[in-house]
């Protein structure tokens, strides 16, 4: 396989120098070495690990979540016959590890497919598609004056990741799903979002996990307004018919169903801010802990919000309300109070109001 499709680029040192908009495969060359070894039940050399986080894909993936360790041990699990047993205790549980075995398993079948799919990902103009697409979502001339970044393809999970320098791509998943503009435009629109997203000073410990608990439903909910609204905007019927589609995301029902429960959700949400509030010593840690009981860390909540926010104000000032955490759930507040949907407690509203004054 090329390590490099649509603008040619060269591995050198362990490093890609990228074209803007370009598309890295390193990742995929370095990971099927790994995959060899350990398929004979042999532990890879530590340069052959060494070489497949060099590339910008799984650097990255070190780089801003450190999940190098986790990586490897779900590799070793899913692939390496003598593991049998560590795979499935690791697949009785819910963690980032767990998800990435579960996910990986899936890629000896898929290889023939998935060099198909970098073919045909050369051949697309999917990714300018996927650029001009999320124009509609962020302020007018941005997608216009600025390219986004180049795509890394690897395998680590049915997932990607839109970081300000590379986005992470899925190979597998890409290949499960088809040549999905959708997905490229969400990961796309995190990349722009950091261009005109507000900046807020560094929160003191006592406010940092709320800061958390508050900005990934922002984050996430507004891009998934560009490849999760039919999960959602469907009937039930239209819906069973996308879920027979090939390549239909297996987790679409579950996020549908938890975006059906928003009000559930918004309740506690507030009691973890009202919670928090009492107990400011150990906001942080308790918004953290807390946090792990919102689904997907909130992400179909903030969906249901910028949905709303969107549909009562427009899209002129759902650009404006996704730029500003704080001011994202006083703008849906506003919008709720409008129409009739689930709502912050008062209590809970004026921690977010304080947060925003106070870290400006």
């Amino acid at each position: 396989m090329r390590r490099d499709i649509l603008l040619g680029t060269c591995l050198l040192a362990g490093a890609v120098n990228y074209i803007a908009g370009g598309v890295d495969a390193s990742g995929i060359d370095a990971f099927w070495p790994i995959h060899a070894s350990l398929s004979r039940g042999v532990e890879p050399e530590q340069s052959a690990w060494d070489r497949m986080f060099a590339t910008p894909g799984y650097a990255a993936l070190e780089a801003r979540e450190r999940r190098r360790a986790a990586l490897q041990t779900a590799m070793r699990a899913a692939f390496d016959p003598s593991r049998i047993t560590e795979r499935d205790s690791l697949l009785r549980t819910s963690t980032f590890t767990s998800r990435a075995v579960r996910h990986l398993m899936g890629a000896t079948a898929a290889r023939d497919s998935m060099q198909r799919f970098v073919s045909a990902l050369a051949g697309s103009t999917v990714l300018d598609v996927a650029r001009r697409r999320v124009a509609d979502f962020v302020p007018p001339g941005l997608t216009d004056s600025v390219l986004p970044p180049p795509v890394a393809l690897v395998l680590f999970l049915n997932d990607g990741r839109g970081y300000p320098a590379v986005i992470v791509a899925d190979l597998l998943r890409l290949t499960r799903t088809g040549v999905d503009t959708a997905y490229f435009a969400h990961e796309f629109y995190h990349s722009y979002r950091r261009r005109f997203a507000v900046t807020y000073r560094e929160h003191a410990p006592q406010d940092a996990g709320l800061e958390e608990l508050l900005a990934y439903p922002v984050e996430e909910g507004a891009a998934d307004q560009l490849d999760k609204r039919a999960f959602v905007d469907l009937s039930d019927t239209d819906f069973a018919s996308y879920m027979r589609r090939p390549g239909a995301l297996t987790y679409a029902p579950e996020y549908r169903a938890n975006y059906a429960r928003a009000a559930e959700w918004m309740s506690l949400v507030s009691r973890i801010l009202e919670r928090a509030t009492a107990r400011p010593d150990s906001a942080s840690a308790i918004a953290r802990r807390m946090r792990d009981s919102l689904p997907d860390s909130g992400r179909p909540l903030g969906a249901f919000m910028a949905r709303t926010i969107d549909r009562q104000f427009g899209r002129a000032n759902f650009i404006r309300a996704s730029a500003d955490t704080y001011g994202f759930w006083l703008d849906y507040d506003r919008a709720a109070e409008a129409s009739t949907t689930p709502r912050l407690t008062p209590a809970a509203l004026a921690v977010v109001r304080r947060l925003s004054a106070q870290y400006r």
